[in-house]
């Protein structure tokens, strides 16, 4: 006896002129992420059990629901209806009101502006509350790469990492964004190939530099999120920056015997983390460690110039902090701990740098 979802999945793919279940397994492992051979073995491999699946004799796998409402352009709810749906699966034509991971599978930022105007959809909050797969709104920016949907998220409603806990991510009115696929955020948002979406949501400065008495356990050093950066250009090349704040916000009691508390200059601290990372196979990142170090010896330079403390009276943390005691008072260094990679013109510029004491 044919079943609902077998009757709805023929009638989608006569509408979208597919006209053998091996083919619509094909486009499924393409989905998937599988290449054309590998979609096409996939599809041979999986052509008796979706059978079975459209008889009612297996249940329908997850991996399969998002590839079939991206491919009939409709939500898996329709397709299990007894009733034929007979609304266009033409992608244009998706009213935004209808799920809400429609508004990452469309990414049109006029959807977002108008989602803007009502706090639910279809009855269920849209940041907060997870839809009838257990994922959140930004699941689907993710796997549907809503580029889009992220510069709304960040320009719009700051989205960015909690400086407090960088496990977590937050909107400007300080709710926190809930997401299963916690660990693709940060590749999703270096992916988006925008230093300046990057800089807004991941702000080195604001953690590395007034937190870093924190132990370093964080998005900050893990290894994945620092090979994604140095190896794109756009984020990595952001990098090189300076941020002036004033004397108040950095330094933690300290008070200059002279009274004067002028601003403070201070480099961009992932640049610590990403050439200790560089320096670990300076075979494959020998440009950028190279680029760093040659930055850092001239901003070095400058920074340890404008100091009004003895330089034996200063020390180091773990992301180049420069400390009076144990606070912090003028600025931050490029900084490292490795004295040689074996490498003539790196470790000559390793040399070049500061040879201040380190705290532990």
């Amino acid at each position: 006896m044919e079943t609902t979802l077998q009757k709805n999945i023929d009638r989608y793919m006569d509408l979208k002129g597919i006209k053998y279940y091996s083919d619509l397994l094909y486009e499924i492992g393409k989905l998937m992420g599988k290449t054309r051979p590998e979609a096409r073995m996939f599809s041979e491999k999986e052509k008796s059990n979706f059978s079975k699946t459209l008889k009612g004799e297996r249940p329908l796998k997850y991996d399969f629901i998002i590839p079939l409402e991206k491919i009939f352009g409709v939500p898996l709810a329709k397709l299990l209806e007894e009733q034929p749906y007979f609304e266009s699966i033409d992608k244009d034509d998706i009213p935004f009101l209808k799920s809400f991971r429609y508004y990452a599978y469309k990414d049109d930022p006029e959807l977002y502006e108008e989602m803007d105007k009502t706090s639910t959809i279809d009855g269920d909050d849209i940041i907060n509350n997870s839809d009838e797969y257990n994922k959140y709104f930004f699941d689907y920016l993710i796997e549907y790469r809503a580029f889009n949907g992220l510069k709304h998220f960040v320009y719009k409603h700051n989205f960015r990492l909690n400086a407090l806990n960088p496990a977590l991510y937050q909107t400007d009115d300080n709710s926190f964004v809930l997401v299963t696929m916690n660990n693709q955020v940060a590749k999703f948002v270096i992916d988006s190939n925008d230093p300046d979406i990057f800089n807004r949501v991941f702000d080195p400065f604001e953690y590395l530099i007034r937190f870093s008495y924190r132990e370093m356990d964080c998005i900050y050093t893990e290894d994945q999120f620092i090979e994604a950066i140095v190896n794109n250009d756009n984020i990595f090349n952001s990098l090189f920056s300076e941020r002036v704040y004033s004397f108040e916000h950095i330094n933690k009691g300290a008070e200059p015997k002279d009274g004067n508390k002028p601003d403070i200059h201070c480099t961009n601290p992932l640049l610590n983390v990403c050439l200790d990372y560089c320096l670990k196979d300076v075979s494959k990142y020998e440009n950028q460690a190279r680029k760093i170090l040659e930055y850092g010896k001239t901003y070095n330079q400058k920074a340890l110039a404008n100091l009004v403390v003895p330089h034996n009276e200063c020390r180091l943390d773990y992301v180049g902090n420069l400390y009076v005691g144990w606070k912090c008072y003028y600025t931050n260094l490029i900084f490292t701990d490795v004295k040689s990679v074996n490498n003539e013109t790196i470790d000559k510029l390793i040399a070049s740098l500061p040879t201040l004491e380190k705290n532990n």
